[in-house]
């Protein structure tokens, strides 16, 4: 083999490889940008709370950036329910990383004891990219996180009576004997 002829061969051979080299590259590239977008986006969350006998709806943004034009709205299963409407289906302009707002549920408004919703969450993340989120969320799930004392009293004061009426039992019992 000549050398012309080896010179075209390494040639075409190193052109091919650098074909690969160039697709593998644009792939880690593509890659590279999605891990960024995941990890610098905004995740939205909504929950139950209950504080002290009070029930909210919780919107919490777990992300590392800011989401923006947020929207609550109900389902078509929820459509039918007017209490909602006073919670819902406003929009947020912005909810900082980290952060949380609460909406009180007032639960004089509710059928049934506890409510049951289904909910759409839809925002923009920085990329304005628009998620969209379906919540089926039951509060009966949930439980108390900070009990109060004035929720606790009743039962506190039953179970001193039911000691007391103990107490009395006992003394007539040893008097007795």
């Amino acid at each position: 083999m000549d050398i012309p002829t080896a010179s075209i061969i390494m040639n075409i051979i190193m052109s091919v490889a650098t074909a690969f080299m160039a697709i593998a590259t644009m792939k880690s590239v593509k890659e590279m940008n999605l891990s960024r977008k995941e990890t610098n986006r905004a995740y939205l969350v909504l929950y139950f709370k209950i504080v002290n006998s009070e029930i909210y709806l919780i919107l919490k943004n777990f992300g590392s950036t800011a989401a923006h034009n947020i929207k609550i709205e109900p389902t078509d299963e929820e459509k039918q329910n007017k209490d909602l409407h006073q919670y819902l289906n406003r929009k947020i302009d912005i909810i900082a990383p980290d952060s949380e707002i609460n909406i009180h549920l007032d639960q004089e408004n509710y059928n049934t004891e506890l409510p049951k919703l289904s909910l759409n969450l839809i925002y923009k993340d920085i990329y304005k990219e628009t998620h969209s989120e379906k919540y089926d969320l039951d509060i009966s799930y949930v439980e108390d996180e900070n009990v109060s004392l004035n929720s606790i009293t009743p039962f506190l004061d039953l179970i001193k009576d039911r000691a007391k009426g103990k107490e009395e039992k006992i003394q007539q019992r040893l008097s007795d004997r």
